[in-house]
C-alpha cells in the first residue's frame, strides 16, 4: 500500500497547510511507501522528484476546470491514474477541494483506492463541488475539517458526515525545539530590555495586519520600549512598509520576512497579536500557546474554540477595538495569561485527539 499526498501548491503561502499534512502522515506505519504529489509547482518541499515527489505543473485555470478546461482535464486524469496505477496507491490525502476537483472523478474509478479531503478553511462551493462529494462511493471516501467550527459548517453546506480533525502537535517534541528567551531574540536581533509584541503569518489582507499597526501606533506613542515584530511574507508588504513610515514607525516596527525557523523562536516575544479575519484554525495560536507566550487574538469562532474564556479578543478589522486589546495586555500579567491559556488549550489532550483521528483516518479495511 502507498499513501499519495496530494498538495495544492508550495512555498511559505501553503506552509501551514504542508505542516497539517506532515503532522497526519506521522501516524502512518514507518515502512508503508509514501509519494507526494504538486499540482502547482516544485519547490518548498524539501523532496526530490521523482524519488520522493512529483511535480504536475498545472495551471490555475487547468485545476479550476470551469468551461473548456473541465475537458481540458482529461489527459491529466489518464495520467494521474497510470501514476497511481504505477506507484501502488490505496490511500489519496487530498488538499482541500480545489484538488479534490482534479483527484475525486479519477479515484473514483479505481476501487482500490480511498480518499480523505481535507479541508483547511472555508471554501467557495459549487453546485458541481457537491455533486462530486455527494456521488463517491461513500465507503472509500473521508471529508475532515481541522477545527470544529469548520466542521459544523461543512456538515450543514455538504450534506454529508465531515470528521473533525482539529490539528494538534506534540508538545513535548514542540517544546524541545523552542530556543530560549535570549537566545531567541538573539537571533531576530531583538534587544532584551525591550517589550516586543510578535505576529506571525503570510503579509496578505486576511491576516489583518494592517489593523494591527494601526493600532499599535495609537498605544507605543505612550510606550518608548515597546515593539512589534510581524514574522512573514506576501502580497502586502509593500503597502504595510508604506503605512509604517506614514506612520513614523520605523524604528519600532519590523518585518524581517519568513522564517523556517519561526516555530523555535516564540520566546522572543511577550505577546503574541493574532488578528486575523478568517482562519481554518490557527496553528499560530497553538505554537505561542505551547511556548508559554500569552495571546490575544481575534474575535473568531474557531479562536473561541480552542481559547474558551480563557482567550483575550478584539473585533477583527476593528482598529479601537485592538488599541484597547493591546492595552490591555499592558496591564495584565502576561504570565499568568499564559498558564490560564495553556489549561484552555490542554494541547497534550488536544495531540491524543488528533492522533487518534489521524490513525483512523490512515487505516483501510
Amino acid at each position: 500500500m502507498t499513501i499519495v499526498n496530494v498538495l495544492w501548491g508550495s512555498g511559505y503561502a501553503f506552509a501551514s497547510v504542508h505542516k497539517v499534512h506532515q503532522l497526519i502522515l506521522s501516524h502512518a506505519d514507518e515502512r508503508v511507501p509514501r509519494e507526494t504529489w504538486l499540482l502547482q509547482g516544485n519547490a518548498g518541499l524539501g523532496l526530490d522528484a521523482p524519488r520522493g515527489g512529483r511535480f504536475w505543473q498545472l495551471s490555475k485555470r487547468l485545476l479550476k476546470g470551469r468551461h473548456i478546461w473541465r475537458w481540458l482535464q482529461l489527459p491529466w486524469h489518464w495520467a494521474m491514474r497510470r501514476a497511481l496505477q504505477d506507484c501502488g496507491a490505496r490511500l489519496v490525502l487530498i488538499d482541500g477541494m480545489g484538488a479534490a476537483r482534479i483527484l475525486l472523478p479519477v479515484i473514483s474509478r479505481m476501487p482500490g483506492i480511498h480518499g480523505v479531503v481535507i479541508f483547511h478553511g472555508h471554501a467557495s462551493l459549487r453546485r458541481s463541488d457537491l455533486t462530486l462529494l455527494n456521488e463517491f462511493p461513500t465507503a472509500r471516501l473521508r471529508v475532515v475539517a481541522v477545527s470544529e467550527v469548520l466542521t459544523a459548517a461543512l456538515s450543514h453546506e455538504l450534506a454529508i458526515p465531515v470528521t473533525a480533525l482539529r490539528s494538534a502537535m506534540e508538545p513535548a517534541r514542540f517544546r524541545q525545539n523552542l530556543l530560549e528567551r535570549q537566545a531567541a531574540r538573539r537571533k531576530l536581533s531583538l534587544d532584551d530590555d525591550c517589550l516586543v509584541m510578535g505576529a506571525v503569518g503570510r503579509l496578505v489582507p486576511d491576516k489583518g495586519f494592517e489593523t494591527l499597526i494601526e493600532a499599535f501606533a495609537a498605544v507605543a506613542q505612550e510606550q518608548r520600549v515597546l515593539q512589534l515584530m510581524i514574522l512573514g511574507e506576501g502580497e502586502s508588504r509593500t503597502i504595510l512598509e508604506q503605512r509604517i513610515v506614514e506612520l513614523g514607525l520605523e524604528d519600532r516596527v519590523s518585518m524581517p520576512g519568513h522564517r523556517d525557523d519561526v516555530a523555535s523562536l516564540y520566546q522572543a516575544f511577550d505577546w503574541v497579536l493574532i488578528p486575523s479575519s478568517a482562519e481554518g484554525l490557527g496553528l499560530v495560536l497553538q505554537e505561542a500557546v505551547m511556548a508559554s507566550v500569552p495571546v490575544i487574538v481575534s474575535d473568531l469562532p474557531v479562536f473561541h474554540e480552542q481559547l474558551g474564556e480563557s482567550g483575550l479578543y478584539a473585533k477583527a478589522g476593528d482598529t479601537l477595538a485592538w488599541v484597547g486589546g493591546l492595552e490591555r495586555c499592558l496591564e495584565l500579567d502576561g504570565a499568568k495569561v499564559a498558564e490560564r491559556q495553556a489549561h484552555a488549550l490542554n494541547a497534550e489532550k488536544a495531540w491524543r485527539r488528533f492522533s487518534n483521528t489521524c490513525e483512523q483516518l490512515l487505516t483501510i479495511e
